[in-house]
């Protein structure tokens, strides 16, 4: 899962070395530094915006599909990068906001997840979840702007692109390891919740009935 984790945050790590250089080289007339680094505003917006409401949602959904989805809309929003027409900067805009709403999706789905393995396998020690979650953010985002710069010099900025959303696509079979666990620990929380002792809210009436 910290696997999952450190890959799949690539997406929004990997644009720090990738988008300055490749927009500067693909828009005509060339943007101006204040104007890529706006270019970052709609990303940052829509997580923390959007963040909140995947919490709700990961209550209503299973996690892995959601995890699933996030990375193949972030292998496809990667993907439009290079499509983007020469002389539109500002269409930036519509991916990077969707790359700021799966990065919600991811960080939402794999913190809660982690808590869930640590459930099941080990003890309720939900520190350990965080400290592990946190260490494969910070690989990410050690590894993801290596990796990026170096396909870029080697192949071009567009080949970086492509590369790093075959890199998302290939991840999202691991989504399957989580939905065996998901599913493990959905039938461990029913089985609980029956033999579960009646509540303590409703102990004075059952007392009260049996005299």
């Amino acid at each position: 899962m910290a696997t999952v984790a450190c890959v799949a945050n690539m997406s929004v790590s990997a644009l720090d070395p990738l988008l300055p250089e490749w927009a500067t080289e693909h828009f005509s007339p060339e943007p101006s530094e204040w104007n890529i680094g706006l270019a970052y505003l709609p990303l940052f917006a829509a997580y923390f915006i959007t963040t909140p409401v995947w919490g709700c949602v990961t209550h209503r959904y299973p996690a892995w599909i959601l995890l699933l989805v996030a990375l193949f809309a972030s292998a496809a929003l990667i993907l439009v990068f290079p499509f983007v027409p020469a002389g539109s900067f500002w269409l930036l805009v519509a991916p990077m906001f969707g790359l700021g709403m799966v990065m919600g999706v991811i960080d939402v789905t794999t913190y809660y997840i982690m808590a869930l393995f640590m459930d099941r396998r080990h003890s309720s020690t939900y520190g350990n979840v965080y400290a592990i979650s946190d260490m494969a953010f910070s690989a990410n985002y050690l590894l993801a702007p290596v990796l990026a710069t170096g396909l870029a010099q080697a192949f071009g900025n567009d080949y970086a692109f492509y590369s790093l959303a075959i890199l998302l696509a290939v991840s999202v079979p691991l989504t399957l390891i989580i939905r065996h666990e998901e599913k493990q620990h959905k039938v461990t929380s029913d089985s609980t919740a029956a033999n579960r002792p009646p509540s303590s809210s409703l102990a004075p009436f059952l007392i009260y009935t049996s005299v």
